[in-house]
């Protein structure tokens, strides 16, 4: 018995790898087959399968900056003011005083500690607020001190396209207790919280 394959197509696995699918999205796929045995042209198709998209969890990373970590691209991060409007944050700086201009490559490491004027940097993993494969997308965040009732909102960018990794940055100040300036006001033995 000679079995040789003609010809193999499954659509929806090609279309998959152009577009991005969205929660509450639906794959459907099936597989058509084209064979010969023993001289005779066969032909087959396999069931349909059908696969919902789910909405994942978001996993939220606090980050500092660390000589010996591995480095991450930090990208252009938005705040919005106290009218209401996003802008750009100023440049990045560590503690140091080194000005970063993004997007810059940087070294970061987990971090569970901030000190006065340290680089807050979060990165939040989410896979489904990958909304375009082909483009950097953007999650919004809030960035909150119960203690001294200060609230950021921050846009944070992907770390490229269809990564589904955001990260972005804010400073950490204990002078400035003013909501919508960018700014987390943070005292001694203060927790924040992103959410």
């Amino acid at each position: 018995m000679k079995f040789l394959v003609k010809s193999i197509t499954a659509i929806s696995i090609f279309i998959s790898f152009l577009y991005s699918a969205n929660v509450g999205d639906s794959i459907v796929n099936s597989a058509n087959i084209e064979y010969v045995i023993d001289g005779i042209d066969k032909n087959q198709t396999t069931n349909e399968v059908t696969n919902s998209i789910e909405q994942t969890d978001a996993i939220i990373e606090f980050l500092k900056f660390d000589k010996k970590a591995k480095s991450y691209t930090l990208r252009p991060t938005k705040y919005k003011d106290s009218n209401g409007n996003f802008k750009n944050m100023p440049d990045a700086k560590l503690k140091d005083g080194t000005t970063i201009k993004t997007p810059a490559d940087i070294k970061l490491s987990n971090t569970s500690t901030y000190s006065n004027d340290d680089l807050v940097v979060i990165r939040v993993t989410d896979f489904d607020q990958n909304k375009d494969s082909t483009k950097i997308d953007t999650v919004t965040i809030t960035v909150i001190n119960p203690n001294t009732g200060d609230k950021e909102e921050l846009i944070l960018q992907e770390s490229g396209p269809n990564t589904g990794v955001f990260i972005g940055y804010t400073q950490a100040v204990t002078t400035n207790l003013k909501k919508g300036d960018g700014y987390i006001t943070v005292l001694p033995d203060d927790k924040i919280i992103a959410t």
